[in-house]
């Protein structure tokens, strides 16, 4: 059935490394971003703003498909079917374990999922104009059965922006939440940031899908 060990193996070897670079979770980025990082390599094309080609993305990419190849010629029957089968898995595979890790024996911030598309930020300053009161709607959910406690901060980037709702927000923070086992909900997040010795800062405006990164201990996750 075999015909090509080395192709086998190597195919073998490719696909789990391009698995594990593009394996969202325990952040929502890809989890060779960590690796990336760790050794010194860039992530994305401009580091500074984390914005531009995701180096990770395009290297899994290759790797995934030159996987692919190497299985297709090193068996001499079902070849197809085998191929079919590791495609729809990393595709799909890397969700179906992550579901089923939060929802068995995940604990903490690791059981929590952030729903971005439902989530959003509005700001407005007072009357008096010496603050800026933000009013934020988190959708969180605890796939575990215990209680999780954990602190939540809003992801921000290297660049100092005055005009960033996210940095304006950590102003206050971070801030104290708790979900009960099973429990999910629209958290409100409500503060009134000091903006009298800012020398920039928005009037007003609205933040959608925003990033924020949660607290545990010593355990970290980056949504």
């Amino acid at each position: 059935m075999i015909e090509k060990r080395n192709y086998l193996i190597w195919g073998i070897i490719l696909f789990i490394i391009s698995f594990i670079l593009d394996f969202p979770f325990p952040n929502a980025s890809p989890y060779g971003e960590t690796i990336f990082k760790s050794v010194g390599l860039p992530v994305y094309s401009n580091p500074e703003s984390q914005e531009g080609i995701l180096f990770v993305g395009i290297t899994s990419f290759i790797l995934f498909f030159v996987s692919l190849y190497l299985l297709n010629n090193s068996f001499k029957k079902y070849n197809i079917r085998i191929v079919l089968s590791l495609f729809v898995f990393g595709i799909a595979g890397s969700h179906l374990l992550i579901y089923t890790y939060q929802n068995t024996i995940a604990t903490g911030i690791y059981a929590i999922g952030y729903e971005e598309e439902f989530s959003r930020c509005e700001f407005e300053t007072s009357k008096d104009g010496k603050k800026l009161n933000g009013k934020c709607y988190i959708l969180l959910a605890n796939y575990s059965s215990k209680e999780a406690q954990f602190t939540l901060k809003f992801k921000t980037t290297d660049i100092d922006d005055p005009y960033d709702f996210n940095q304006l927000m950590n102003r206050n923070g971070p801030y104290e939440l708790n979900l009960y086992g099973h429990e999910k909900k629209i958290i409100e997040i409500e503060t009134a940031i000091d903006v009298t010795k800012i020398k920039e800062h928005p009037e007003s405006g609205e933040a959608n899908g925003m990033g924020i990164v949660l607290f545990e201990n010593d355990r970290k996750r980056e949504l």
